[in-house]
């Protein structure tokens, strides 16, 4: 905006001078520019007098509130629930048609306060914009630089694209997320052994072999002093294995107890220790038979990349996305970016994740509209997991502006306006809900594949007292079966080997 001063001439000897100041106003003819009066003083100063700067700071203090219809050309690139529109053309650089979205309606509330109209239409190569070297970007990026575009909408400020595109304020923040299928409970017939973790299960068979090889090395030198019987390993190991599994023989061994009180001490703390030990398994197994257990949830990259046969994917991105994985120094994100895969259609990504072991790396409200509208049941219910941990992409998501575009700061202030309002947050939850009533209306008119079972889930919870079934006994039957397999097949192979062994 400029400002120019003309001070009024006088013949004579003049009384007082007066002060007009105009000027160049970009949308006060009809929203086209042309020169207007601002403010005109009255003649009160005198020529020893002359207003100093401070006092005309007033007549330059103007705020520009009524756009008298101006047209601005927009540039936006489809990513739903940010943005969302129809295009005329099914070719990429046409004008759209903007849908309802989060910066649709943000848009629309400032074209009403301001009085302006707008045309959007898609970049020519339908792309966020990332470098394209010699200082030139490709994308909304690209269409600011050379100021083909008044402003954009959606598009992330990150650190390169500051010196060719403005910002307005951030109003939304955008992060990744990792989405995979909700953890399954384990095989019932593991509820056997789920009461202790594998660590407690090796120090009990430590045990069982350490107690059992003393016992022997004690009697050992037992037999040695007396000069009695020898003493079998063997028996010492499946004697104490036996008390530890509260099934002791009828009769114990001769030399157990048997005048050597260091053994008779040992063998009290061992039956102490297997009472504890027994205790604490008959008393979480009961819960571990009638309640699933199921392994923890992928919530971070970390995670991701320790679970054992594990893949992840995202869609191809050449905005912000990309610029975040191919320029971070993270070890964790670099090990990750190396081995994800890519794929366009997100409905194809959402069907192998729901196969389990697979993990998808999206945005996170754009796969929360997904998941609301398309996998997720009347009640809300979904079998899809999204992660705990979001990793922002940079500071958020803003509108981009050509440079010295005279307009940013009134749209900012809108901007910040609605998101200190809790329009952005109220907006984008109505949008994705909006969205999810509707796909889920048409989706009641035809019978969809990619849908098919998602309205009959529910999660299965059991209440109150539940009776042990085959079911929940699953994994004790089959120890049993195992257990009495291998005893025929030594026994069988003892019936059979004897009689060949005795001969020789």
């Amino acid at each position: 905006m400029k400002h120019r001063v003309w001070l009024s001439k006088c013949e004579a000897p003049c009384v007082g001078l007066g002060v007009e100041v105009y000027r160049r106003c970009l949308y006060c003819h009809g929203g086209q520019p042309r020169v207007a009066p601002l403010r005109y003083s009255a003649p009160h100063y005198t020529r020893d007098s002359l207003p100093t700067q401070s006092q005309l700071a007033h007549y330059f203090s103007y705020e520009e509130k009524d756009w008298q219809g101006h047209q601005f050309d927009i540039v936006a690139v489809r990513h739903f629930p940010y943005s969302e529109y129809i295009r005329h053309i099914e070719q990429p650089g046409t004008t759209v048609s903007l849908s309802d979205s989060l910066d649709t309606r943000l848009l629309n509330t400032m074209a009403a306060l301001l009085n302006f109209t707008y045309q959007v239409r898609e970049p020519w190569d339908g792309q966020f914009g990332v470098p394209a070297g010699g200082g030139n970007w490709t994308g909304i990026v690209g269409t600011l630089q050379y100021q083909t575009a008044d402003f954009s909408l959606l598009l992330a400020p990150t650190p390169d694209r500051f010196s060719v595109v403005q910002y307005s304020v951030i109003f939304a923040s955008e992060s990744f997320v990792i989405v995979s299928l909700k953890a399954q409970p384990l095989p019932q017939y593991l509820s056997i052994i789920r009461p202790f973790e594998a660590l407690t299960w090796y120090c009990v068979a430590l045990s069982v072999v350490v107690y059992g090889v003393v016992t022997w090395a004690l009697r050992q030198v037992w037999v040695k002093g007396t000069g009695e019987g020898a003493n079998d390993i063997t028996v010492a190991l499946l004697f104490t294995l036996r008390i530890m599994a509260e099934d002791p023989p009828p009769s114990t061994p001769r030399y157990f107890f048997d005048r050597v009180n260091i053994l008779d001490m040992s063998m009290g703390w061992w039956l102490v220790v297997c009472l504890i030990v027994t205790s604490a398994y008959r008393s979480s197994l009961m819960s571990h038979l009638t309640v699933p257990k199921t392994p923890p949830p992928v919530n971070s990259f970390e995670d991701l990349l320790e679970a054992d046969g594990w893949r992840w994917a995202r869609r191809p991105s050449f905005g912000s996305s990309f610029i975040f994985f191919n320029t971070s120094t993270d070890p964790v994100v670099n090990k990750v970016f190396m081995n994800i895969e890519h794929h366009e259609d997100m409905d194809v990504l959402v069907q192998r994740a729901l196969k389990g072991r697979y993990g998808l790396v999206l945005n996170r409200y754009v796969i929360a509209s997904v998941i609301a509208a398309r996998y997720s049941n009347a009640l809300g219910y979904t079998p899809l997991h999204t992660s705990t941990t979001i990793y922002p992409i940079y500071a958020g998501v803003s509108w981009g502006f050509r440079w010295g575009a005279p307009f940013r700061a009134a749209i900012g202030k809108i901007l910040r306006s609605a998101l200190e309002a809790g329009l952005v947050d109220q907006w984008m939850t109505e949008v994705i809900q909006d969205n999810a009533k509707r796909v889920r209306a048409e989706r009641g008119k035809q019978d969809s594949q990619d849908y098919k079972g998602i309205e009959n889930m529910q999660v299965k919870v059991e209440k109150g007292q539940v009776v042990l079934s085959l079911y929940h006994l699953e994994g004790a039957f089959l120890l049993m079966f195992l257990g009495q397999g291998a005893a025929g097949v030594l026994w069988l192979a003892e019936k059979v080997l004897h009689p060949c062994l005795s001969k020789l």
